[in-house]
């Protein structure tokens, strides 16, 4: 709902004694009272950019803005105690207080002091490579905006009374620059960046294993090193001294190793071997027995290069950590059965079976459309859509029509967020595999309510008016103002003169409140 509102005396205002009422928009109302502002004092009388200064003096309530020589500043009052900051574009000149009361400028200037240009006393170190820490030490680091190595831009840290920068990957040897808001500093003396060789692979052991193998690389310059890849399969590493130990990944083949660093890469001539290790066996599985989509650990030995996990026969995703056992999830279409792990070594299948519960509970396999705004027809496809109960949208239900087994129509619900589609029957429930996305309308623009002006057509006579382009707005009255007003609406008709509708009022010996509002 939008209101404007308008108060008998003045254009936007009702004066009751010799108090001045004013409104602003939202229903937030403000009272001014006392002349305009008068400033005896302000401290400190020069400063930085960024510097506090305390404002003294009389009616300095109500301050609408405070200037440093016509530079708008910020500001905040406290019993009486006018508090304001120097701003970025402030220069040397008075302070100028305005109140809802009047403008007062002081005659003394308030003096802007520049800060000073930023001085680089030293730095160490005075050469390294890409990558490493270099301390510039000096004065009027406080503000640094940009450090650059021979040109190249630089990520840095201020502290206390230095700055702390990283040698960038494209440096080069020469000068180093620090810039702030008032300058720029070069150093006399050149940071020399230094470049180590690129890494050499000497040879590394064993020649050949199954995944999980851990095999230590032997070389010079393996330090910095970004990756290790077995015939272009990245595995994991740790760096042990001088040389390095990386395990086979469980996708490798038989190829060369790769060493990567920050300064070069050396792939080996000679190739490591995959094998494809013993047989797998399988020891157990946890839990025994679940529904669709449930995660099944299994545990045994020779575990690590597996490339199919299958229940009763049927394909099933799973994840082979080094670290945690073998993670399966039962497909949607399993059935009970044994569980089949498929390694490059062999196979094996389990003798107990996997027994899959609730196979009549309702599969979700394709969803059409996936995104709609509330009251959309959306068609669900899958196997067991007979005696649902409900279906919801992220958790919230809907209405349904059951076509057959396979197929069902329900509709996106109002206050639906986006999220999974899930359908309910008494043998269980099934969830979509794909998010439905709810499109929410934007809501209709709002009339900004036209502005209330008045004037007086007579000592006893005053007329309200406002454009007539605004259409549904009614006047309304009140001769009181507090948080239960109650508002009548203004008897009459307004007439239209000019593109502007008026309505004529008398004036009454109390004060009286209006109001425009679009119900």
């Amino acid at each position: 709902m939008k209101i404007s509102y308008i108060f008998i005396l003045g254009a936007c205002s009702l004066l009751i004694g010799n108090a001045s009422w004013r409104v602003g928009r939202a229903d937030v109302f403000a009272r001014t009272i006392g002349g305009p502002p008068v400033v005896t004092s302000f401290s400190p009388i020069q400063g930085e950019v960024g510097a506090s200064v305390e404002i003294r003096g009389t009616n300095l309530l109500n301050v609408t803005s405070v200037q440093f020589n016509g530079a708008e500043a910020k500001f905040s009052t406290l019993s009486g105690l006018l508090s304001t900051t120097v701003p970025t574009n402030a220069t040397t000149g008075p302070i100028s207080v305005k109140t809802t009361g009047g403008t007062n400028t002081t005659a003394q200037a308030f003096t802007v002091i520049a800060r000073a240009a930023p001085i680089v006393s030293n730095f160490s170190p005075t050469e390294g490579a890409a990558g490493i820490s270099v301390e510039i030490r000096g004065t009027n680091l406080a503000g640094v905006t940009a450090v650059k190595f021979n040109g190249a831009e630089a990520s840095f840290t201020i502290l206390a009374s230095s700055v702390v920068a990283s040698v960038p990957a494209n440096a080069t040897s020469g000068a180093i620059t620090v810039t702030t808001a008032t300058g720029t500093y070069t150093t006399a003396g050149a940071f020399t960046v230094t470049r180590l060789a690129p890494p050499s692979v000497a040879g590394f052991s064993p020649l050949q294993g199954e995944p999980g193998t851990s095999v230590e690389i032997l070389g010079t310059n393996l330090t910095s090193v970004s990756a290790v890849k077995f015939n272009g399969v990245a595995a994991s590493f740790l760096s042990v001294g001088g040389s390095l130990r990386a395990t086979v990944p469980v996708s490798a083949t038989s190829g060369p190793i790769t060493v990567i660093t920050a300064f070069g890469t050396n792939t080996t001539t000679q190739g490591f071997i995959v094998t494809a290790g013993p047989t797998p066996v399988i020891a157990n599985f946890t839990p025994t027995g679940g529904e669709i989509g449930t995660t099944v650990e299994i545990r045994g030995t020779y575990l690590r290069d597996v490339t199919a996990v299958r229940f009763d026969g049927v394909d099933a995703n799973f994840t082979n950590s080094l670290f945690r056992p073998l993670a399966a999830v039962v497909p949607t279409n399993a059935t009970t059965g044994p569980i089949t792990v498929i390694t490059r070594g062999g196979i094996a299948t389990t003798l107990d079976l996997f027994i899959v519960t609730n196979l009549f509970a309702p599969i979700i396999e394709a969803v059409s459309p996936l995104t709609g705004a509330p009251g959309t027809l959306v068609e669900v496809l899958g196997k067991n859509l007979t005696v649902i109960t409900a279906v919801e949208f992220n958790g919230v239900r809907t209405s349904f029509l059951e076509f057959s087994a396979g197929r069902l129509f329900t509709f996106v619900p109002t206050n639906a967020p986006s999220g999974l589609i899930r359908v309910i029957s008494a043998n269980g429930s099934g969830r979509s595999k794909e998010t439905f996305t709810v499109i929410i309308s934007p809501p209709p623009p709002t009339q900004e309510p036209p502005t209330l002006s008045m004037r007086t057509v007579s000592e006893n006579q005053l007329e309200l008016s406002w454009t007539a382009e605004a259409i549904g707005f009614v006047l309304q009255f009140s001769d009181d103002l507090n948080s239960s007003t109650n508002w009548s609406n203004q008897a009459g008709s307004p007439t239209t003169v000019q593109g502007r509708r008026t309505l004529s009022q008398s004036v009454s010996s109390k004060a009286r409140f209006y109001r425009l509002i679009h119900p």
